[in-house]
């Protein structure tokens, strides 16, 4: 089912359709909590302007892979926009 979500977030993003790409991350994430998920989620949270949410949901894929390079760079994107307000 996961798969299944991922595909449809992926398909939305060729549409540019945001509010779908988020449900469907959302709903795949809850299927197959991975980190990469997390991060597309993060981002998209990041673009819309919900910081807190971003964060909780990078904090999630620290979680899952505390290592991974682009985790700091969606990281150092949250505290600029963060802190550029």
């Amino acid at each position: 089912l996961a798969r299944i979500y991922f595909e449809l977030a992926r398909r939305a993003s060729q549409v540019n359709n945001v509010a779908k790409m988020t449900s469907y991350f959302e709903k795949s994430v809850e299927n197959d909590p991975r980190a990469d998920i997390y991060l597309n989620l993060a981002i998209l949270y990041l673009q819309q302007g919900r910081i807190t949410k971003a964060t909780e949901v990078l904090d999630e894929a620290k979680k899952l892979e505390p290592e991974n390079k682009r985790i700091m760079e969606v990281e150092k994107a949250i505290n600029d926009k963060r802190y550029a307000n």
